[in-house]
């Protein structure tokens, strides 16, 4: 029979019945309870990103006059970056153009010492004249590498020596400054 030692009468299945029904009433009651709360939850959170989003705007005025004014800083100093880049590069071509005439001198004076082994070629073996011809052919070969190693100056890009400003193409005096160049 179950759970029951007897078979219920007539009564208790209407108890039974009616105590289901109570509970089948309740747990309605508890999921819809249940819904409400899911509701607080997303009610809670939305509550909480918004205040969020409000400090985040107070804030955000908070910082716009300094960053306008750290803006302002910085657009002060692109002159004096620009002057200070400007020098830089300029001693840099010319610490460039001194290695490459320091080149040339080795060149010439390795130049001047072949010439002077050619001298020499007819008193030499043959296999030491190829190989001093292979020095001379390697040699020519370091004398092209500092051209192709030499710094460009850069095509269109003139600034001015004093305040570091583009000037246009064919420019003798900076429109900002008044400098001549």
């Amino acid at each position: 029979m179950g759970l029951f030692s007897r078979a219920p009468s007539a009564t208790e299945k209407k108890d039974i019945n009616a105590t289901i029904s109570r509970v089948g009433t309740c747990f309605k009651r508890l999921e819809s309870v249940d819904s409400i709360d899911k509701y607080f939850t997303e009610y809670d959170k939305f509550i909480n990103d918004y205040n969020t989003l409000r400090t985040y705007e107070r804030q955000r005025i908070k910082f716009k006059v300094p960053l306008t004014k750290i803006y302002n800083e910085v657009e002060a100093e692109i002159p004096r970056i620009e002057k200070d880049v400007v020098s830089r590069g300029y001693d840099r071509m010319q610490r460039d153009a001194a290695k490459v005439t320091t080149e040339k001198s080795k060149q010439n004076k390795a130049n001047k010492f072949f010439d002077e082994l050619e001298y020499y070629y007819p008193r030499l073996r043959p296999t030491t004249v190829e190989y001093i011809k292979s020095l001379k052919a390697n040699c020519d070969l370091i004398k092209v590498q500092p051209q192709m190693s030499a710094p460009r100056t850069p095509v269109g890009h003139h600034f001015c020596t004093q305040c570091g400003a583009k000037l246009e193409e064919g420019a003798t005096f900076c429109g900002k400054c008044g400098t001549k160049v």
